[in-house]
């Protein structure tokens, strides 16, 4: 025979299933008779109720027990208590709660007639159950006045439903007997977990669900008669909460009905489907999320928000400060992942379960950490703050998001107590990074170890660390103001495995780059770098690196410079050598620099240790660390530009991306990558190239004038040209400048000075070297000689002409280094020399230049190194010393310093001019006149002989003649441009410009153009350079053989060089006309003639003098 359990002693056992029971209802007598097998403890639920109703009625009865005793307590009451407490708190905070739970409507006509009208028996007998105890007690516990009832649903437990409590008409809420503590592994109340212990009571709960229920007793008509047990509950509470908390009693006492507006209806299945119990309506709590961000001491303290919300950043670790989370105080057992892989916007508090942005470890630290095996340059780069020196340095494993959230000026701050937002502390086999985030009250401290040869896994807080060769060089270091164009370059040499990729930003902008070039691709085996430049035309404040999937951060340390210091600059852009002077508020000049305290290209590491192409690749392609006289680069510097390979002009092109003023040439070997160009100045089809060689020029002295403190805006920059430079070629150099002034400097017009190269040094020696009031100054460059006659410092003349050192050194027109007879006779010595002396780069240098076979660029060389500090003091390698020891070429330097004389020397005789008191030396090319005499006295003395025998008069004691020539002839140029920067457009020299025709010594070029340069007048140039030839040998037989005994000249093959010298002179003048007039065509000028054609026959003559002497060698 069956048995049946009871809770009470009374009763039959001779009914099967659901069968109707007519004694000892379940009321309250009955239930005062059950006894507690646990003695009044909350181990074990009362489970042998017969069916739902009568467990509502155990609920009422508990409220009743519970009010009779004490509120707080630990009985099974006290547990069913709590635990009804509960699900009316989870309907409370449905919608914060909805992905985990689910509201199911049980409709008490149609699902209980869906029962009785099942097909199967148990069915029938179950809604015949339910029909009896919702009929007999209708009135006991409302059912009667029952619509509905809601139950709730938790959609994670163990089985498919999940019935964790409902809706009462007897006490609003209740619970099933089953044990749903599993669900407080993800909802929580505060810090309390649902239907668990301890046993919360009302008045120790959440402020708002208290109010909540006050509000329910307030609105719903006749509620201490419809819930009777649950208004003394009340009433308890309230007691217990105002001696508590009397402050918390005082709110609710304020409340009035309307305070119910502030709740939400609850909505089941669609709008019309409200959760209610006897017709009234149950409300939720609106999840204002804003009142998480003012109560939680969790909030992060940065200004950007998510969707208008401050994120919480939450510990990952154990958290024992008692910090407010929601709404108490932080639980440390709460679990919070490492990583969250949904958006922001789409997280729910660990915990808690509110739908609210939280931030964690690996929202703010990469997975992967990238190490490079070089000490880090802490000048200009931030390190992290890493604990202790050592050679390797790290990219900061910090993610985008990081920076969302902090700038790079908060990233390199301390906290409250001193401690630093990161820190990087290497150790055996790895390296651990600190992270601490400031939040409300303190700061949430995150850790990750990152080990080599790891795999990462976020879930578990594991890091990978990898190793990467690479080198990064960043210019200016300087935050530009925002009144100024922007202008960077990031040199990126990459090695080795998995591709590198850089993105710039300032504070959360993404900052794109104007153009991105790669010279060179990096080796497949790791021998050579790659060659990268990006060109950046924004403030940015950081540098995204990328290894293949893996990133890093490099945060420059950019200087804010301010100040009032006015600077000039002078540049020479010579045809050979380029030379800048600069002054600073009116300060004597002196050669543009580079100071260690002004670098300009901050390299991310100083020292690339074994990996010199990273080294080299610097120097190759972009800018020395520094530039001062004495050092391995200083100015005056060659006229030189190395450009990409594959630079198409076609297309934008920038300066020190595509090309580069390779201030290695002379001094190593130019990588395959870049070709070396020369001859920029005449040059009449690169204007595209000339262009980037000054960009490369400006952005020097402006980043000069940045790291300084200087000012943009009242920067001076004086440029120079020749008048032998046609009008329509100076007026394409002064297009460019004009361009890249107002690009680098601003728009102020007139801090661009124009200068004639003829008339500038002649400011320098009248101030500096006291010349007399009868000057002149024959300034010698590379490709051009310009003179300038002053009288009481008056200017008479001026003549300019493209005779000048390459007329010595050169190819004249269009030969090559075969026929040069310098390059034959001291090509293979100098090779042997470097070979000797262990200077193999040098040499390898040399045979790259002399590879080009031009003339001019292999001489260049060869003077250049005796400044050279590699071979400084040998004597073998100084190329000046070797021609002036030279007895039978330094025939070709008095012949080309003869004519120089003699032509100037005949135009001041025409135009009326005295002879001078001083004659002044200057430019690069004017050096060669110590290979005549090093004497000044011997050198004044040919001088004077030239000008006594074309002027018929002689020099006396009261009128002699004084010759000025410097050791750095140069500089003259610059130095006279700064001493007074007075503007002088290509028009205003014309009323003083004089240039012989060269037919014969009083015809001018005046109007003449190049087309009425007829077979005649040629031939009266050749007579003239024919008188030119007599006039010097005849000079040196009427002086004592003065070409012998004072320039110790070769007597021997004196009538073999005058005879040379007269050969070919009509072929050359031709040869000169037509290398002339393919210029005109290439500028589009017309063809006025600028310059004499006295000295056309001459460059050839001296071409083929010095080679054939060269073959009597």
């Amino acid at each position: 025979m069956s048995h049946i359990f009871r809770l009470h002693p009374e009763g039959t056992n001779t009914f099967k299933h659901w069968e109707g029971s007519t004694e000892n209802k379940y009321g309250s007598n009955v239930i005062e008779q059950i006894n507690d097998p646990n003695g009044g403890s909350a181990s074990k639920e009362i489970t042998s109720i017969p069916s739902p109703f009568a467990r509502i009625d155990l609920i009422k009865t508990a409220f009743k027990k519970v009010v009779d005793s004490n509120l707080d307590g630990n009985t099974i009451y006290h547990k069913m208590v709590s635990d009804s407490l509960d699900v009316g708190q989870l309907f409370f905070n449905i919608d914060k709660f909805q992905d985990q739970l689910e509201i199911i409507i049980w409709d008490k006509q149609n699902d209980l007639n869906a029962l009785l009208n099942s097909p199967y028996p148990e069915h029938r007998q179950l809604g015949k159950t339910y029909e009896i105890f919702l009929k007999q007690d209708g009135d006991s516990y409302n059912f009667s006045k029952m619509d509905r009832m809601f139950l709730l649903n938790y959609k994670h437990g163990p089985s498919r439903t999940n019935i964790i409590g409902a809706t009462s008409p007897a006490t609003l809420f209740f619970t099933s007997a089953n044990q749903p503590s599993y669900v407080g592994q993800t909802i929580r109340f505060g810090n309390n977990m649902p239907f668990d212990d301890p046993f919360i009571p009302l008045y120790k709960r959440d402020l708002e669900y208290q109010k909540y229920w006050y509000l329910l007793q307030k609105t719903i008509p006749n509620f201490a008669k419809w819930f009777p047990e649950v208004n003394a509950y009340l009433d308890e509470s309230f007691k217990s909460l105002h001696a508590e908390k009397p402050q918390y009693a005082q709110k609710i006492h304020e409340l009035t009905p309307q305070d119910m507006d502030q709740y939400r209806d609850i909505q089941v299945n669609g709008a019309g489907n409200l959760v209610q119990v006897l017709g009234f309506s149950l409300k939720q709590k609106d999840q204002n999320p804003n009142n998480i961000q003012q109560n939680s001491g969790f909030v992060i303290q940065s200004s950007h928000m998510v969707n208008g919300l401050s994120p919480l950043v939450l510990p990952v670790g154990s958290y024992a400060l008692p910090v407010i989370y929601t709404q108490d105080i932080w639980n440390k057992n709460t679990s919070v992942p490492y990583y969250s892989p949904l958006p922001l916007t789409e997280r729910s508090l660990p915990g808690d379960g509110s739908k609210y942005p939280f931030l964690t470890i690996s929202d703010f630290l990469e997975d992967t950490m990238i190490r490079m095996s070089y000490e880090l340059n802490t000048n200009g780069f931030f390190d992290g703050n890493i604990s202790k020196p050592e050679s390797n340095s790290y990219l900061l494993p910090l993610t985008d998001l990081f920076f969302e959230f902090f700038t790079v000026e908060q990233l390199q701050s301390e906290m409250p107590d001193g401690k630093k937002m990161i820190e990087i502390k290497p150790h055996a086999g790895g390296v651990s990074v600190f992270l601490r985030i400031p939040i409300n009250q303190s700061y949430i401290e995150y850790h990750r170890r990152y080990f080599l040869h790891n795999t990462p896994n976020l879930e578990k807080n594991e890091g990978a660390l990898i190793e990467k060769k690479l080198g990064l060089g960043l210019f200016p270091l300087v935050r530009f103001s925002e009144k100024v164009k922007k202008h960077y370059r990031i040199a990126l040499f990459d090695k080795g495995a998995k591709d590198i990729e850089l993105h710039c930003f300032d504070k959360d902008t993404v900052v794109h780059a104007k153009a991105k070039t790669i010279r060179y691709k990096k080796d497949i085996d790791d021998t050579i770098c790659s060659v990268e430049a990006y060109v950046i035309n924004r403030n940015f404040d950081r540098i995204h690196v990328s290894v293949g999937q893996s990133k890093g951060v490099i945060v420059p340390k950019f200087l804010t410079k301010t100040g009032s210091a006015e600077y000039t600059f002078a540049v020479d852009f010579g045809t050979t050598n380029t030379h800048i002077e600069y002054s600073i508020d009116g300060s004597p000049s002196m050669p543009f620099t580079i100071s260690t305290a002004e670098k300009q290209m901050q390299r991310l590491h100083p020292d690339y240790k074994q990996d010199k192409d990273i080294k080299n690749a610097f120097e190759d392609n972009f800018i020395p660390d520094t530039i001062a006289d004495g050092d391995w680069y200083s100015f005056p510097m060659r006229t030189v530009f190395a450009e990409y390979t594959e630079i198409d002009y076609t297309k934008p092109v920038y300066s020190l991306a595509d090309g580069n003023i390779p201030f290695l040439y002379e001094k190593a070997q130019i990588p395959p990558h870049n070709t070396i160009k020369t001859n920029l100045k005449w040059s009449s089809k690169d204007q595209g190239r000339v262009k980037l060689y000054l960009e490369n020029i400006f952005i020097l002295l402006r980043n000069k004038v940045l790291i300084n403190g200087g000012r943009l805006d009242k920067t001076k920059i004086i440029w120079f040209y020749p008048a032998s430079m046609t009008e329509a070629h100076y007026n394409r150099f002064q297009s460019i400048w004009k361009v890249l002034y107002k690009e680098y400097f601003g728009d102020q017009a007139g801090n661009i000075i124009t200068m004639s190269e003829s008339i500038a040094p002649y400011y320098y020696y009248r101030k500096k070297l006291g010349a007399k009031s009868r000057t002149v100054t024959v300034d010698i460059g590379g490709g051009t000689t310009d003179v300038y006659v002053v009288e009481s410092k008056e200017p008479k003349m001026l003549s300019s002409f493209r005779f000048a050192s390459n007329a010595i050194f050169g190819d004249a027109y269009n030969w090559d280094s075969d026929n040069n007879g310098f390059v034959s006779l001291y090509k293979n010595e100098f090779i042997n020399i470097l070979a000797n002396n262990g200077l193999e780069e040098l040499k390898k240098a040399f045979q790259s230049i002399e590879s080009r076979k031009v003339s001019s660029d292999i001489v260049a060389f060869l003077f250049a190194l005796s400044s050279n500090r590699q071979v400084k003091n040998n004597d073998a390698l100084d190329f000046l010393k070797k021609l002036a020891d030279n007895d039978k070429l330094v025939y070709v330097f008095i012949l080309f310093y003869s004519a120089i004389l003699y032509y100037v020397a005949n135009t001041m005789k025409s135009k009326g001019l005295d002879m001078p008191l001083t004659l002044a030396f200057s430019g690069a090319g004017s050096k060669t006149l110590r290979i005549l005499s090093e004497d000044k006295k011997t050198l004044t003395k040919y001088v004077k002989l030239i000008f006594e025998k074309i002027y018929g008069q002689v020099y006396d004691a009261t009128n002699d003649l004084d010759i000025i020539f410097e050791e750095n002839p140069k500089e003259a140029t610059c130095k006279g441009g700064i001493v007074n920067p007075q503007k002088q457009e290509y028009d205003e020299i014309d009323t003083i410009k004089a240039s012989l025709l060269g037919c014969d010594t009083a015809t001018f070029v005046n109007s003449y153009s190049y087309a009425e340069i007829t077979p005649e007048i040629q031939e009266q140039i050749v007579q003239e350079v024919l008188n030119f030839i007599d006039f010097t040998f005849d000079l040196h037989k009427a002086n004592n053989n003065f070409f012998q005994k004072k320039f110790s000249a070769d007597v021997g093959i004196l009538p073999f060089v005058r005879e040379t010298c007269q050969k070919d002179l009509r072929e050359y003048i031709k040869l000169g006309l037509e290398h002339k007039m393919e210029e005109l065509k290439d500028l589009g000028a017309d063809n006025t003639i600028e310059e004499t054609l006295f000295f056309y026959p001459i460059v050839g003559m001296l071409n083929r003098l010095a080679r054939e002497i060269s073959c009597l060698s």
